[in-house]
């Protein structure tokens, strides 16, 4: 039940009977019930001013400026009270009542201990008593070294991307490969820091007609056979991307 809450309201009232109390203006310093939302609940209390002994808390709603009561506590034994006639006050509160419930809720809150969670938690500070294992999205650790171990990302997450270094192991399956530009223009594959493959050189257009890749002598090779073979090497080195058109 959602109850509407608000400070310094207390009226005066002079209804009788165990029904509606009609109310009256505000108490000096005080303000009214008009600015309860329509059909908002709240809590009541009202006091007998002329008869003291009279007295009831509970949840009220306003019906054409007239309290509803559904008494929590009152003089006659939790039950509505037959106000007699003389002035009485009538105030906008928080019953005793509101607190025990307040209380029982908090206390039947259950242990986080062992719980078990569904959809996304939001905190800015997280600690777990234990490592949060891989299935369910962690590390199982709680060292960066550790992690890295259970992830099996081995000793290459921890080098320098300018001096990475691969023992035993086999590259498999790169659509692509690029190179950061050294003393060559575009770049350049280095061996112990000796230049082995640069960008394609564009120009090269293919020779026609036959090409031969059977060796010679280079005693008595004649022109043609010499162009048969270096047609068959710039076909090859089109063919590795090493050298064509553009």
């Amino acid at each position: 039940m959602s109850l509407f809450f608000a400070d310094l309201v207390r009226v005066a009232c002079h209804a009788t009977g165990a029904g509606n109390l009609l109310l009256d203006a505000p108490l000096p310093g005080h303000r009214g019930f008009e600015l309860v939302p329509p059909g908002a609940q709240f809590h009541y209390a009202v006091l007998g001013v002329t008869h003291p002994e009279q007295w009831e808390t509970g949840v009220g709603q306003l019906s054409g400026g007239a309290l509803m009561r559904a008494p929590l506590a009152s003089s006659a034994a939790a039950a509505a009270v037959d106000f007699s006639p003389g002035l009485k006050t009538v105030t906008l509160t928080v019953s005793a009542a509101w607190f025990a419930d307040q209380a029982a809720a908090l206390g039947a809150k259950a242990d986080l201990a062992g719980a078990v969670f569904t959809g996304p938690i939001s905190a800015t500070d997280l600690s777990l008593g234990n490592d949060l294992a891989i299935s369910h999205g962690g590390t199982g650790a709680s060292s960066a070294a550790a992690a890295r171990a259970n992830l099996g990302l081995g000793t290459m997450a921890t080098q320098a991307s300018n001096a990475v270094a691969i023992s035993g192991g086999t590259a498999s399956g790169l659509a692509s490969l690029g190179v950061l530009g050294n003393a060559d223009v575009g770049g350049a594959y280095r061996v112990d820091g000796v230049k082995v493959v640069g960008n394609r050189a564009t120009g090269w257009s293919a020779a026609t007609g036959p090409a031969s890749r059977a060796s010679y002598d280079t005693a008595t090779v004649t022109i043609a056979q010499l162009a048969q073979r270096l047609k068959a090497l710039i076909d090859d080195l089109i063919g590795h991307g090493l050298i064509g058109p553009t």
